[in-house]
C-alpha cells in the first residue's frame, strides 16, 4: 500500500471531476434506507472515485453522503469524505459527539497509513442544515462539475426519486 501525505489526501477530495455513472432516477431502498450512487473521474480521466448516498427512511435527518478513491495500484478503496447528519453514536458514552449534530469526516493521512479507519475523526458543521444542502456542499467541496444536472440546487431533493419544487 502506498503511503499518503495530508495534502495528497486534501488533493484528491478537492480535485475537479466528472460524473461518468449518474446517480440513478429512482432511489433504491434497502435495510430502512434510500440508497444512491455515482461514478466520478478525476477531469483528466487519471483518478477514478465513487459516490455514495444514504438516507433513512425512518429518520430522514440521518443521512450520508461520501466520497471514495480506487487508486489503480490496488482493487481497495479509501474512503476520503463524508457528509452526515445526526444520528447519535451509541457507541460512544461520552457527549457531546460530533454525530449528533450535522458533521464532516474527512480523511486523515496518519490514521489512512496507520491502518486504522482514516474518517474516525469528525468535526461538527455548520455549512449545511438539511440533505439537500448536504449534497450540495459535497459536490463543491470535492469538486464535481455539473452536479446540478442531478441535484437541482433550487429543487427540494426527495431521496425516492421524485424532486419536488421547494416549498410546494
Amino acid at each position: 500500500m502506498s503511503e499518503y501525505t495530508q495534502a495528497d489526501l486534501d488533493r484528491l477530495i478537492e480535485v475537479p471531476k466528472v460524473i461518468t455513472d449518474p446517480p440513478k432516477k429512482v432511489w433504491g431502498e434497502e435495510q430502512g434506507h434510500f440508497r444512491n450512487d455515482m461514478q466520478l473521474t478525476s477531469e483528466d480521466g487519471s483518478e477514478v472515485f465513487s459516490v455514495f448516498l444514504r438516507k433513512n427512511r425512518d429518520f430522514p435527518e440521518n443521512f450520508s453522503v461520501g466520497l471514495y478513491y480506487w487508486p489503480k495500484e490496488s482493487g481497495r478503496d479509501i474512503p476520503l469524505l463524508r457528509c452526515n447528519g445526526p444520528h447519535g453514536d451509541i457507541n460512544r458514552v461520552r457527549l457531546p459527539s460530533p454525530h449528533f449534530e450535522y458533521h464532516i469526516h474527512r480523511a486523515d493521512a496518519e490514521l489512512l497509513n496507520a491502518g486504522q479507519d482514516p474518517l474516525a475523526h469528525s468535526r461538527v458543521t455548520s455549512e449545511y442544515s438539511s440533505d439537500r444542502d448536504a449534497v450540495v456542499h459535497f459536490s463543491r467541496l470535492t469538486g464535481v462539475k455539473d452536479f446540478e444536472r442531478y441535484f437541482p440546487v433550487n429543487v427540494q431533493l426527495d431521496f425516492t426519486g421524485s424532486p419536488s419544487k421547494e416549498g410546494a
